[in-house]
């Protein structure tokens, strides 16, 4: 029974290390100095709220184009035996360019594609991975949450599952009312876990991810029943007068668990920052959403 336990692992594990690679460093603890500060934030809410259509801080224009320089940092470190891969670390480097398409049921259907990618697993390249990331994908946004993705038919698991989680990496929940601090449950590949948000003076806002309240599919496959969050800090900065962020940063630090021993640790450090985008000035209606797509 342990045989077969380890070989459903190895069997495995390639794809729970590119989910892990996406789980987010160094907890700390956001106070506010002034209490009387609380008007003021509210009016900046209340301004983002209206230049977003009533999605706190989050801007969707319609035929916009957006491109960003993203970078992922990761390290994945085993802790039990049982994890013979040894130290991963992950490095990707690439320009994120998007394509905002239009509405559809109140959420927004954004087009995306990586360029000039650069993607390493300890060093080493894999030049299928490499060439399936680069493929266009439309991401369906509720505000700053994506809730659906939508991929090439065909297109390597692997590779669908990096580039669900690099979106997923920035996402963000609104408060369901106006507020400079809100708590959420959310979730990514790894589980579903709670959060707690800030906005502070100037509008940045901040999230913590707290706990994870369950685990997901590839973690259970490897019989991962618990994830810690040892640190986590994000960072984003809303664009003003283009769609998205303008820039943002997550670091997270986590620990898996089967049973009650630690598996490995992962620890991961993404940058996002809004470039000049020269990308997809096709002519194809906005509704055409082949445009996107191999055919």
């Amino acid at each position: 029974m342990k045989t077969q336990q380890q070989g459903r692992r190895t069997r495995h594990l390639p794809l729970f290390i590119a989910v892990a690679v996406c789980v987010v460093l160094v907890l700390s603890a956001w106070a506010w100095n002034n209490a009387g500060q609380n008007d003021r934030i509210q009016s900046i809410v209340s301004a983002s709220s209206a230049r977003s259509g009533g999605t706190q801080g989050i801007t969707w224009r319609k035929h916009d184009h957006i491109a960003y320089a993203l970078s992922v940092e990761g390290l994945i470190t085993p802790i039990s035996d049982e994890a013979k891969n040894g130290v991963v670390a992950y490095h990707l480097d690439t320009t994120l360019c998007g394509r905002v398409l239009g509405e559809s049921n109140g959420k927004t259907q954004v087009g995306m594609q990586l360029q000039n990618l650069v993607r390493e697993h300890s060093g080493m390249q894999d030049a299928r991975i490499h060439d399936a990331m680069g493929s266009p994908f439309v991401v369906l946004f509720d505000g700053g949450m994506p809730t659906s993705i939508r991929f090439p038919e065909g297109l390597n698991a692997i590779a669908q599952t990096e580039l669900a989680e690099i979106i997923r990496t920035f996402q963000v929940k609104s408060p369901e009312k106006l507020s400079s601090r809100w708590s959420t449950l959310e979730g990514h590949a790894d589980g579903q876990y709670h959060a707690s948000y800030q906005i502070d003076s100037e509008g940045e806002w901040s999230k913590q991810k707290i706990d994870y309240a369950s685990v997901g599919p590839a973690a259970k496959e490897l019989n991962i029943n618990k994830i810690q969050v040892n640190h986590s800090l994000a960072t984003f900065q809303p664009a003003r007068s283009k769609s998205w962020w303008q820039e943002a940063e997550v670091e997270d630090e986590v620990l898996f668990f089967i049973a009650r021993s630690p598996f490995i640790r992962v620890k991961k450090h993404s940058t996002l920052k809004a470039i000049t985008c020269l990308l997809y000035t096709s002519d194809a209606a906005d509704d055409d959403y082949t445009v996107w797509f191999s055919v």
